[in-house]
């Protein structure tokens, strides 16, 4: 048991080291969009991920969330942690719905804010 832990044991501090090299982006390079509801062309800019509608009005208000902001999105149905950059934060019929920016995949994704963790505008803390 002892000449299994040890390799483990010796493993460890490696991990935790790949943990601490997280380069997260310049916010300043980032688009977003804040104290307004998404439109069309804020998608096609893109600055915005979404649009909340009924029929065609829009009904998506803003949330009172600092934009843009580091965070992790925890997938619900498969438990993994992807860091992203928030860029729209809006609630409609008493959801409230992000839009995030996932920089290592170079795509964009929705979830309800119970979903991720915020984590300021800092990197340096991250």
């Amino acid at each position: 048991m002892k000449k299994f832990l040890l390799p483990l044991l010796a493993l460890f501090p490696t991990l935790l080291q790949a943990e601490e090299k997280v380069h997260w982006p310049d916010l300043s390079t980032i688009g977003y969009i804040s104290g307004r509801a998404a439109v069309e062309e804020d998608i096609n800019k893109g600055i915005a991920v979404f649009v909340l509608r009924s029929g065609q009005d829009i009904i998506g208000k803003p949330l009172k969330i600092s934009l843009p902001q580091y965070a992790i999105h925890k997938d619900p149905e498969s438990g993994q942690d992807t860091r992203v950059v928030i860029i729209q934060a809006e609630e409609a019929n008493e959801q409230k719905v992000l839009g995030a920016y996932d920089f290592s995949q170079k795509s964009f994704m929705v979830g309800l804010l119970n979903e991720f963790t915020l984590l300021g505008s800092d990197a340096s803390s991250r």
